[in-house]
């Protein structure tokens, strides 16, 4: 519907030209109904696909997560990108050990 909208257009050369007004009406209706049906099809199938359905909805958020501002353990405040990184790295390393290279016995 959207290639015949075009062609119409494309012919005409006038966005008011009847012909053009109706192409682009039912290009819209037609638009309408897939993502309708697509939008039911997703939440028909969230029992079986969260994944598909929740990345769909966040594509959908205006807003984005961000990380940040961070206070380090002195009390300050770290807004640059480069320093909250290098505050994670700090945290990470205190939190997590070394377990080494020594080689895993392997059971017999």
């Amino acid at each position: 519907m959207i290639k015949r909208k075009y062609k119409v257009y494309r012919k005409y050369r006038d966005s008011k030209h009847p012909a053009c007004i109706r192409a682009d009406k039912k290009a819209h209706k037609v638009i309408r109904r897939a993502k309708y049906n697509f939008e039911r099809k997703l939440a028909d199938n969230i029992k079986k696909d969260t994944k598909s359905f929740y990345a769909y909805v966040r594509s959908k958020a205006k807003a984005k997560i961000k990380v940040g501002p961070l206070v380090n353990k002195d009390g300050e405040v770290i807004s640059l990108a480069e320093d909250m990184s290098e505050e994670f790295n700090k945290f990470f390393i205190s939190v997590f050990t070394n377990e080494g290279n020594e080689s895993i016995h392997e059971a017999e």
